[in-house]
């Protein structure tokens, strides 16, 4: 008998357990029972019962921890040690319950966090294993402080997930960090993934995407979430958008059913870097994008997020109802695109750059339908701060309103912004020729990192611009 299936002696259970993909689906357990956790290391120590550290469990072959570990009961908890667990692939279950997750939790026993190590590579994108899919329904599962490589994908989710927490993860080389996939309906909201918090994940290294979500997901919260796409030596897989929420994209469904796009999420305090893209053959564009949400996405909050680097848009979004508070965006083709309604408020775009392709450069760029404000931001850089694409709209009408900001080129004068941008309170002028000497606590420079506070608007300048200090 495995040992790690005997339980600890305080835990009556009426029914055998099994563990299936790493979460914890019990058919027959009395919700009374009290919660355990259960311990696990490459290699057993001790009594092998897997009841604490010092009798840790060893885990099982890579195909064998579907038949191998126990089922996890509401509240429980698998602990998993120090060391190197390969191509190993975890299946879908039923979850835990609300207020007593199923959590999958990696700790530092001596050598780190657990290692979980696939074969995917970057030169073939397409192949590889997917280390945790979330099946339909499954809920309240927490996953936590796991370090994943080589991985077609970190995290899978099915649809009509509650709860979830993903908390902690370090990922690097794969092809997409964590897929939130679809299978809702508009009319029952119980088929929509929801309330779920992503928080303090790094990915690294990708070909495709850090985050993305495939429509029929809602009530997001994205917390602390760093994504390196890892620039052109990682571009093998067209394209990067590091994080990615694609709404409802299903083709050829009939108009009868209501599309299923994603909403109400928000992020804080996440950063965006290094997406590439270069056009194939016969075409000119080059994409490669930070922050991207689809046309039908809606309800999408940004607070003190950055962006750099990327081949095209540090954002480019196609949603509605957009905030951004406290934003940071430099070194992109254009810092912002916006194809929608979007406010900004104390935000700051600088030093855009052309790394490639068509297209010019610009701190904002608005299209199609676009309407944005902005109130008490920044632009800096010697580009254009607005490039307004409006097919078909009246040249007096007004696609930008910008309030208590400052709009500050280096070297080159301003140019007009005509009726399409409406300024008020709005300081415009060539660096050397500040009319209320130095403008910021530092001098302006491309390299900014976001970090501190060397762009913030010096008093002279009012409540003009941005300010890392209000945050």
């Amino acid at each position: 008998m495995n040992p790690y299936l005997t339980l600890p002696r305080n835990r009556n259970r009426a029914a055998a357990l099994i563990f299936c993909g790493g979460f914890a689906v019990l058919s027959a357990l009395s919700s009374s029972l009290d919660a355990a956790d259960f311990y696990i290391l490459s290699d057993a120590k001790g009594s092998g019962d897997g009841s604490s550290w010092e009798n840790a469990s060893a885990a099982p072959a890579a195909d064998g921890w579907s038949a191998h570990i126990s089922k996890l009961a509401p509240g429980d908890t698998l602990r998993i040690g120090s060391g190197t667990y390969p191509k190993v692939k975890f299946g879908s279950g039923k979850g835990g319950a609300k207020g007593s997750p199923v959590t999958l939790l990696g700790e530092d026993t001596g050598g780190g966090l657990p290692v979980f190590r696939g074969s995917w590579t970057k030169e073939k994108p397409a192949s590889g294993e997917i280390l945790c899919s979330v099946g339909i329904g499954a809920s309240f599962v927490t996953i936590k402080n796991l370090r994943v490589e080589n991985y077609l994908a970190a995290v899978v989710t099915l649809g009509g997930n509650e709860g979830l927490v993903i908390s902690g993860l370090d990922v690097k080389d794969v092809r997409m960090g964590v897929i939130f996939k679809g299978n809702a309906r508009a009319d029952d909201p119980k088929t929509w993934t929801r309330d779920v918090l992503v928080e303090n994940c790094t990915f690294k290294g990708f070909t495709k995407s850090a985050l993305r979500w495939e429509g029929g997901n809602r009530d997001f919260r994205i917390v602390d979430c760093h994504g390196d796409a890892g620039g052109k030596p990682y571009a093998t897989d067209p394209f990067h958008m590091v994080y990615d929420i694609r709404g409802d994209q299903r083709k050829d469904l009939p108009s009868i059913i209501e599309r299923v796009h994603d909403t109400n999420i928000t992020f804080v305090g996440c950063i965006a870097r290094n997406a590439w893209h270069e056009a194939p053959k016969g075409k000119n564009y080059w994409n490669g994008d930070g922050f991207v949400a689809e046309r039908g996405v809606s309800k999408i909050t940004f607070i003190d997020c950055m962006a750099f680097d990327c081949t095209d848009g540090g954002w480019d979004l196609k949603a509605t109802d957009v905030v951004f508070k406290g934003c940071v965006a430099f070194r992109n083709k254009r810092n912002y695109r916006i194809w929608g309604q979007a406010s900004f408020e104390n935000c700051i775009a600088g030093f855009p750059i052309k790394r490639g392709g068509s297209g010019g450069t610009a701190n904002i760029g608005v299209y199609s339908k676009g309407v944005i404000t902005l109130d008490r931001c920044t632009l800096v850089g010697d580009v254009a701060p607005f490039d307004i694409e409006v097919k078909g709209a009246s040249p007096d009408a007004t696609h930008v309103r910008v309030s208590n900001s400052l709009i500050v080129s280096i070297d080159r004068e301003l140019p007009s912004f005509g009726k399409q941008v409406q300024a008020t309170d709005t300081a415009q002028f060539t660096f050397a020729k500040a009319p209320k000497g130095p403008v910021f606590a530092a001098a302006p420079s491309a390299d900014w990192d976001g970090r501190g506070t060397v762009f913030d608007a010096l008093p002279a300048y009012g409540e003009r611009g941005f300010r890392r200090s209000v945050q």
